[in-house]
């Protein structure tokens, strides 16, 4: 199920406060909290998102009509505040690349599949359908973090 857009902007505070407290333990662990200033306003921006870590590498995913990643990738660093830490952080984002972003999004999948309708990608048995990864493939986003 795809929680709606004006919904989550409405959450995205309340998730914000559970992630920074303890309380973050019993809520979830597969958010982060991310801190970058806007582009054009200059004011700093926090959003929560689901997010896949190995090591000091961290991975995102949107879709190019969202625009916390416009933010990034403008931004020299960001903040990240996983499991109650803030660590600094440096970006890579990748959009409309769908030869490296179909495996990642993939592999994100195997870890999160109740995430594929954000990416408008119908589940069958557990798998991604081909035709609609291949789909969003080409219109999603990933952004790399690489935690200092």
């Amino acid at each position: 199920m795809r929680v709606p857009e004006s919904l989550i902007r409405m959450l995205n505070p309340i998730v914000h406060l559970f992630l920074a407290t303890p309380l973050r333990l019993v809520f979830v662990r597969t958010l982060l909290v991310l801190r970058v200033k806007g582009r054009k306003t200059g004011k700093t921006i926090t959003t929560p998102m689901r997010f896949e870590q190995d090591g000091s590498h961290v991975r995102c995913f949107s879709s190019v009509d969202t625009y916390w990643w416009r933010n990034v990738q403008a931004a020299d660093g960001v903040e990240l505040l996983i499991n109650g830490q803030w660590y600094k952080a440096t970006a890579v984002v990748t959009s409309r690349d769908p030869q490296v972003l179909r495996p990642a999004l993939l592999k994100m999948l195997k870890i999160y599949p109740q995430d594929a309708p954000y990416q408008n990608i119908r589940m069958e048995n557990g798998v991604p359908h081909p035709d609609d990864l291949e789909a969003a493939s080409a219109l999603a986003v990933m952004v790399d973090f690489t935690l200092s």
